[in-house]
């Protein structure tokens, strides 16, 4: 338990030290942070402890007071972007308010359009429907011809045909006054008058009747004649003071006709003006409408294009800071460049110096080799002269040898020569002695082989030993090649270990310059975007007053065309009133022309069919008159 409890004590003991340690160092570290802002502040080493209180107090109140302006500010213009806001609202809620009443307006129109396209088409199918019934009426009265002409021409042809009508029955009145009571001779007169051509045309039927008639049928028919004639002169009387009346109320009407007339005329006109004024009235106020639509889709699209703007503005901010970040950012990995610039440098000065070494020592490697191979290549020439003058040597040896042992021998042969003369002339004497001598003799000429023998095998021992001296010297001579060989190789590869470093060191340093030319012309770039910004900020701002300025500006427009369209309403109103007004005037003098006209058509026909079957009468019953005479 101890033991543990030493453990813990001596953790935490290492770990307070820890904490006091790096507490001492971020101390430290900040203490140099506050020493380097109070020099770049102009306040030197030697200050006092108040001063630097004092100015770091200074600096302390001056960021609160920036912090709280740039809060003040920030908030000023969050005020001003909601006001901005609610004011392009309202507005936009205005506008929706006048689009609105103009559909409704518009919708109006459009009814009363529909209703006057209504009443237009019963007017022509009214017309229509006249004009069959007046081609039918026509028609039916004969007249054909008058059909094609337009109406203007009917009425003044049907005009002229009634005033020589009434000429004629005024004349036939003038006739009967006087007359004066004789009907007898007025009918005479007006049967000569008038019968003529009624008598040709009857003078067949007539005979026909003669034909297949009686006399009792004739004064029947007499009879009837002169009934009828009665109620003719009847009727012709009644039809000549009723047209007299009728000319009477016509004289009198005619000016209050022509009056009427002259106000339908001068209504239509007033209509007629009414309608273009309303047409005009009505384009001036589509242009308008259509101007202010415009307006107000240019004032969305320039809403649309502020939020554009503003979301640009936003995300351009968010952009500066990033770009700040990465500013920070790409400082931090300029200093890290910087530092691994230094560090490529001392890099490369200790590659130059191992370079310099490296070459030192291959120079110096190049030396001993040169050094070594001219020593082998002296070894080797001392070893061959010295083999050369071994072999001589052994060759001279071997011949001095040879001659030795020859001369020895020849000597020996001489002496042995004397001594076999003597000998014989000895072993004539002794020939126990000769025997041994020839032993010995043969003894020495054995030692003489062996010793021959012997040289002949140092010879081959020499030989052999020249022979691996030899093959020493190639091997020698061989290693002597690998090891230039391999110099050679590991220059080479020190050469192209060299180059491949030179080319990495030089691709690095010019990657490490175009990364830093980059990083400045974006730091340059940022700074024209910054200065961009800054001036698309102060444009904004130039463009919210002057839109402010219109705003205000179109909307004392939409108030003064609010004014125009509220009077013109009521001008609209005014006028479709007197416009109904006189719309009924005119149906009810229309109607009362129209009555008159009825009226003077039916007593023309009824003044025409009875002057017709009257003539007719009187035609017939003179052409039976004097038809019977004769009988």
């Amino acid at each position: 338990m101890r033991t543990e409890s030493n453990e813990t004590t001596a953790v935490r003991c290492f770990n307070d030290q820890h904490q006091l340690k790096i507490c001492t160092f971020t101390f430290i570290r900040v203490f140099k942070d506050m020493e380097m802002r109070l020099m770049e502040e102009g306040l030197n080493h030697s200050a006092s402890s108040d001063e630097k209180m004092c100015l770091l107090w200074k600096l302390l109140m001056s960021s609160e007071e920036t912090v709280r302006a740039l809060k003040q500010q920030i908030r000023d213009l969050h005020k001003q972007h909601n006001r901005e806001i609610e004011k392009v609202q309202q507005y936009v809620n205005d506008i929706k308010s006048l689009t609105k009443t103009r559909d409704s307006v518009a919708l109006d129109l459009e009814q009363e359009n529909q209703t006057l396209r209504v009443t237009l088409n019963d007017t022509h199918l009214q017309q229509e429907t006249q004009r069959s019934e007046i081609t039918e009426m026509l028609l039916q009265e004969g007249l054909a011809d008058i059909i094609p002409i337009s109406p203007s021409e009917q009425v003044a042809y049907l005009l002229a045909d009634r005033g020589s009508l009434l000429e004629r029955i005024e004349s036939r009145t003038d006739g009967d006054t006087k007359t004066g009571g004789h009907p007898d001779g007025c009918e005479e007169s007006v049967a000569q008058g008038f019968g003529e051509d009624v008598l040709k045309a009857i003078e067949p039927r007539y005979n026909d009747d003669i034909k297949g008639g009686t006399v009792q049928e004739l004064e029947r028919d007499v009879e009837e004649a002169s009934v009828r004639l009665s109620m003719a002169h009847k009727e012709i009387r009644r039809l000549t003071d009723e047209l007299e009346s009728a000319q009477l109320t016509q004289k009198a009407y005619e000016p209050e006709l022509q009056e009427a007339q002259m106000e339908v005329e001068h209504l239509r006109r007033e209509v007629e003006k009414l309608k273009r004024c309303e047409l005009a009235e009505l384009r001036k106020t589509k242009e308008r409408n259509e101007k202010l639509e415009e307006k107000l889709c240019l004032l969305g699209e320039k809403k649309r294009l502020q939020a554009e703007h503003l979301r640009f503005l936003e995300e351009r901010l968010d952009m500066l800071r990033d770009l700040r970040q990465v500013t920070l950012k790409l400082r931090m990995e300029f200093e890290m460049e910087a530092g691994l610039r230094r560090r490529t440098e001392e890099e490369c000065e200790e590659h130059k110096k191992k370079r310099t070494e490296a070459e030192r020592l291959a120079q110096n490697f190049q030396n001993l080799c040169e050094k070594q191979a001219e020593d082998y290549r002296s070894t080797v020439g001392s070893l061959q002269v010295e083999i050369r003058n071994l072999v001589m040597k052994l060759q001279k040896l071997e011949t001095q040898e040879e001659e030795r042992h020859c001369e020895e021998h020849l000597q020996q042969i001489a002496s042995l020569e004397d001594e076999v003369f003597q000998l014989k002339f000895v072993i004539k004497d002794e020939p126990k002695k000769t025997r041994h001598q020839s032993t010995t003799t043969q003894v020495e000429m054995n030692q003489l082989q062996e010793n021959i023998e012997d040289l002949e095998n140092r010879r081959t021992k020499g030989e052999k030993e020249t022979e691996s001296l030899k093959t020493e010297l190639q091997l020698a001579l061989v290693t002597i090649d690998n090891l230039r060989s391999k110099h050679n190789n590991k220059q080479i590869q020190y050469k192209n270990k060299l180059s491949r470093a030179k080319g990495l060191y030089l691709r690095e340093t010019a990657w490490r310059g175009e990364k830093i030319k980059d990083l400045e012309k974006d730091i340059c770039i940022v700074k024209k975007r910054e200065e961009k910004t800054t001036h698309r900020m102060n444009m904004v701002l130039s463009e919210n007053e002057a839109l402010l300025h219109n705003k205000t500006h179109l909307l004392s427009q939409l108030h003064d065309l609010e004014e125009t369209r509220k009077n013109a309403l009521d001008a609209v109103s005014k006028m479709q009133m007197r416009m109904n007004l006189l719309e009924g005037e005119n149906t009810r003098l229309q109607k009362t022309a129209a009555q008159m006209c009825d009226h003077i058509e039916s007593l023309t026909i009824l003044s025409e069919t009875d002057c017709s079957d009257v003539t007719a009468e009187v035609r017939v019953i003179e052409g039976q008159d004097q038809t019977t005479l004769p009988i």
